[in-house]
């Protein structure tokens, strides 16, 4: 259960990045980079799940669990990062 629960909220980051990964790649030349484009591309349909699964872990009762507070910890700092994912997927040209 726990693993199931800290991938939802990673996928959640993954599907965040998804987008600015998408805008780096933007005029990209070189060709191993450029192939992720259509992936990403593919990979877009699903990004509506992201804010789903951010607004179900943002919900005080799911993290009343005693699996979430066994792991809070790093729960919390997943959950932190699925909330403000700028802070970690900033991409430098």
């Amino acid at each position: 259960m726990r693993s199931s629960r800290v991938r939802g909220v990673g996928l959640a980051i993954g599907l965040a990045a998804l987008d600015p990964l998408a805008q780096a790649l933007e005029g990209e030349r070189d060709a191993g980079r450029a192939r992720l484009r259509p992936r990403l591309a593919a990979l877009a349909r699903f990004a509506p799940l992201g804010p789903r699964i951010r607004d179900f872990w943002r919900e005080p009762s799911p993290r009343q669990t005693a699996i979430w507070r066994e792991h809070e910890d790093i729960d919390d700092v997943m959950l932190a990062t699925c909330l403000v994912p700028d802070g970690v997927l900033s991409l430098e040209p």
